[in-house]
Order: C-alpha cells, then structure tokens, then sequence
C-alpha cells in the first residue's frame, strides 16, 4: 500500500493517464549491481492525496534472493504514464479499464531490505520510502509464502497421466533446402540435431519419463503434400491422418526425417488447426478416462521459426482450449523477430554485448480473443535464442509453469457443475 503525497507534476497527454508501480531488485553478491527481478502491475493514480494504492508483487524466494535471506534486495516505486490496452492485464480487475506502461517508469521512491526482514513482518508492517519526491511510506497489507510446487512434485503425485502431442513447423521460411547448412530443418551428415530435434529431444524426453503412455500424436503445418500438393495446416507426420501417433521419441524424430523427404515446405505459419485438432484428442481423452483413475493432462510442444500469420484464430483456439487439460509450449527457433509473441511470455530477454542474455521475468498477460479472456493461463511461449541455444535452460523455463496450470486446471474444474 502506498500513500499518495504531493503531486508528481507530469503532464498527462490524451488517453495517458498517471500511474505507479513497485519494482523489485536483487543485489548482486557484491552489493554493486542491481538486477530487476518482480514488479507489479501499474495502478492508477488515487484522485486525491492520503488515498492508498493497492501494488502486488509475487516472486520467488530462489528469483529474490537465490535463496541468500541476508542478500539485499531493494523495493522501488516507479511512476509510470500509463496508455489504453485492448488486452487484459493480468493483476488488473476485470470491470477496471485495463492499461499499459508507456516507456520506462521513472523512480520516485526507495526501500532496501532484505527476504529475512521481510519474512518477519507482520501484516500492517511499514518501511519508510527514502526519496523527496514521495511523501509517504510502503505498508504491508499482506505479507504472504507458499512452497512451490515443481514439475517433478505434480508428475510424482501420480494423480494425473501426463501425455505429449508433438507439431512442427514446415513453412518455407525455415529453408527449404534441407541440405543448406542454413535450413532450420537441415540434416547434417554427420548426425549433429538441428534445432527441431534437439528441442524435440530435450522436451519431449522430460515430459515422457513421466508418462504411462510413450505414443506421441505428431503433426506438421505450412507444406504442401502430395500427390495434389496442396497446402495442409494440420498433417499427420506419420503419413497417416487416421494413425498419427509416433512410438516413442526416437520414433518421432524418424516421421520427422521421412516427412521432410515427402513434403513441399511452403506457408503461411498458421498454427490453429494444429489447437484446434489437439483439444479434440484431449476432450477425447478426457471422456474415456476410467472413473478414480489418474486425470489425463496433455502437454502440446509446438516449434516454428516465425510468428503466426493466424494471431486472431489461434488466440480464439487457444481460449477456447483453456477449459481442458492442456498446456500449450511454443518455442521459437531461427532469427525471426518474436516481439508480436510478446504477450504469450512471461520473461524478457537483456541483451548486452559480447555477453549470452539474461533473462527477466515480467507480468505475464491474460489471453483475450474476441473479447472473452482465457479461463487459465496455459501457454507458454520462449525463444531458443534468449537461452543461448542451451536446451536445458529453455527445458526449465518452459517446463516450470506447468505444476500452476495442472492445478489451475484442477480448481476450475472443480468449481464446474457436474452434468
């Protein structure tokens, strides 16, 4: 809760309105550098001063302090103008009028402390705000922990079957010529894996060792096939529309092979008939699942080198399919630029020269299409790139978010009627 002074002064433009944050930063072992690791959501400006403003911030105590309880960490206000958003923002209510950050918030109050002070405060707790910009101090309304749930504590419960639907990305803009070096899909001779195999391998070996059922339902989207060689956006890589499981990853990766040989790649990138045709094997699935047995949950693992030509239809898909035991992993390889994937991530890569990025994490959207929000957050969109090629470290990313979703997924269809 934050207290309101004196007025900040800014001239507001048309449809900008004034807001604040709080931003969370670690100090490095040195105490010298500063590493943005939480902020809230912007909150609109009180109408008049000595009114409260409510700031969440939710992090980790590994993401705070890695786990180092006397490691610094400081608590940063930030004023920020604030623009109309056509999204929901996850943290704003939904009867508020949602907004944005406009550029960089600029700081007008600080707090150092530590994740041990913190812990023993109660809730009502104040810390003096040291700035003279801001007349006022930072009250603890709540003060909360929980222990996480990892991926490996949900698959270890054995209350669910997890099982993996695999789909690649074939369009032309990956490189045609899988014998060019260049090609994302390009075979080398010598058996070193392209992108789409070594994601293929890192992922989908995980969530398998966890799986009672090897078989994996793999699809391609954007080439042509014969003999008509038209443009298929949802196709079977076993060549079989009506048999499209793979035994296992060693054989999906050989489907992989032999459909680079048989198709033509060529676009556009649309990705909802690959949504739509997964939310059928799941609601399929999910009505043949034996009473007091484990729930069936499906992970989909989609690679594509460009951003989706079908944003509006994949995003009604994708809402659509929040209702079912579905996580939806898309990982993006090859250069392209993946800003239009920005509000399906929940971190942000910092580039700085001669250096392998760093990742920071940010508030992650509420998928809208058509005006109606998703139920449940359930994808998850990251670059290959931003992790410096390394699979492990995209595997951890990418991975983590999936406990929250299996358990979100568990209240809402615990809150549904039963029929």
């Amino acid at each position: 809760e934050c207290r309101r002074g004196r007025s900040f002064g800014a001239e507001v433009q048309e449809n900008v309105e004034e807001g604040v944050r709080l931003v969370v930063q670690r100090a490095d072992v040195t105490a010298q550098r500063w590493e943005v690791v939480a902020m809230s959501a912007p909150s609109r400006l009180p109408p008049q001063p000595g009114m409260s403003i409510d700031l969440t911030v939710e992090s980790t105590v590994q993401a705070l302090s890695e786990n180092d309880d006397s490691r610094l960490i400081k608590l940063m206000l930030e004023r920020v103008n604030m623009i109309s958003s056509g999204n929901q923002a996850a943290g704003f209510p939904s009867t508020a009028p949602q907004f944005e950050p406009m550029g960089p918030g600029v700081p007008i109050g600080v707090t150092i402390t530590t994740v041990s002070a913190l812990r023993v405060l109660q809730a009502g707790s104040t810390l003096s705000v040291r700035e003279p910009d801001l007349d006022g101090v930072l009250r603890m309304v709540n003060i909360g922990a929980k222990d996480e749930v990892s991926f490996m504590d949900v698959i270890a419960s054995r209350k669910f079957d997890l099982s993996v639907v695999a789909a690649a990305d074939f369009t032309s803009s990956n490189g045609a010529d899988v014998r060019d070096p260049r090609s994302l899909h390009h075979v080398a001779p010598d058996g070193r894996p392209n992108a789409y195999e070594a994601v293929f391998r890192g992922l989908i070996s995980i969530l398998l060792g966890h799986s009672s059922d090897s078989r994996i339902p793999a699809y391609g989207f954007g080439a042509n096939l014969p003999p008509e060689w038209k443009t298929s956006h949802c196709f079977a890589l076993t060549g079989n529309p009506h048999d499209p499981l793979c035994a296992g990853i060693d054989s999906l990766l050989a489907a992989y092979h032999n459909t680079l040989r048989a198709v033509r790649m060529h676009g556009p990138t649309v990705l909802a008939d690959v949504i739509r045709t997964t939310a059928v094997i799941v609601s399929r699935k999910l009505q043949g699942a034996p009473p007091g047995g484990p729930a069936p949950y499906h992970v989909l693992v989609v690679i594509t080198d460009g951003v989706l030509s079908d944003g509006d239809s994949t995003a009604t898909e994708l809402v659509r399919a929040s209702t079912l035991p579905l996580s939806v992993i898309i990982v993006g390889v090859g250069n392209e630029d993946f800003s239009k994937m920005h509000s399906l991530m929940d971190y942000e890569p910092v580039y700085q020269l001669g250096q392998p990025p760093t990742i920071k994490r940010i508030q992650k959207k509420t998928l809208v299409a058509s005006g109606l929000p998703a139920c449940r957050d359930t994808v998850q969109f990251a670059a290959l790139r931003d992790f410096g090629g390394n699979i492990a470290g995209l595997a951890t990313k990418v991975l983590a978010p999936i406990p929250s979703q299996i358990l979100s997924y568990i209240q809402l269809s615990a809150s549904q009627p039963r029929r």
